[in-house]
């Protein structure tokens, strides 16, 4: 029953399980739906070019192969909706539960670096999440392999399909504010959430340049 599961619905990704009893398979449950949201952002990132956005919270759900309802969906609308951001918005008794776990108790540290915290609200924390996963990577000599590639890899889907396609739609809905200020605000959040990512970890060969021209609202 602690299974993950996610479906499709149009352009929309579910991702749900029902939450075991047991203490530590829950605590581990809520942390694998996290991380299953953490690495579809980020493929979604760096192999179509495309920023999604969501919520994560606890709710009822009814799940079958025609209709997804509950209290649960409600909630998580409510919580991507209120971020402008495109990010996963984490409802913060979820935040809270998952870092508050005993200490020693799996890997505190981990749980910690899903979530990233900031004055509007918590949200998945995607780049450092895989960028902590790919330190697991290891040589035969039991050295660590480059973990920048996560950066990189980020970047150059900024540069090459995501900043175009935003500076495009920007051009087509120049005369659309509210659409203009929406698109520009999640340019610049972007590159600043890639950027403060790469300073914490070190990668300052992956920071992303924006000339004063290019610098958007």
């Amino acid at each position: 029953n602690c299974r993950i599961r996610w479906k499709m619905c149009s352009d929309n990704f579910l991702i749900y399980a029902q939450l075991p009893e047991d203490e530590d398979f829950l605590h581990l449950t809520v942390k694998g739906v996290l991380m299953t949201g953490a690495w579809l952002q980020y493929r979604m990132i760096t192999e179509y070019g495309y920023m999604s956005c969501g919520g994560c919270c606890f709710g009822n759900l009814y799940v079958d192969e025609s209709y997804v309802f509950g209290s649960g969906l409600v909630k998580a609308h409510v919580l991507e909706k209120e971020h402008r951001e495109p990010t996963i918005s984490v409802a913060a008794d979820v935040a809270d539960y998952l870092v508050s776990r005993r200490s020693g108790f799996h890997d505190p540290l981990e749980s910690m670096s899903l979530i990233r915290r900031d004055e509007k609200g918590c949200y998945v924390d995607y780049l450092t999440h895989v960028a902590n996963m790919a330190t697991r990577g290891v040589t035969e000599n039991g050295s660590l392999l480059r973990i920048d590639d996560t950066a990189r890899y980020h970047r150059v889907a900024y540069e090459t399909i995501i900043r175009p396609r935003l500076m495009k739609s920007i051009e087509r809905n120049k005369d659309d504010e509210k659409k203009m200020s929406s698109l520009e605000y999640k340019n610049r959040w972007f590159v600043d959430y890639h950027n403060s990512i790469c300073e914490e970890r070190c990668f300052l060969d992956e920071i992303i340049e924006i000339s004063d021209s290019q610098t958007t609202r």
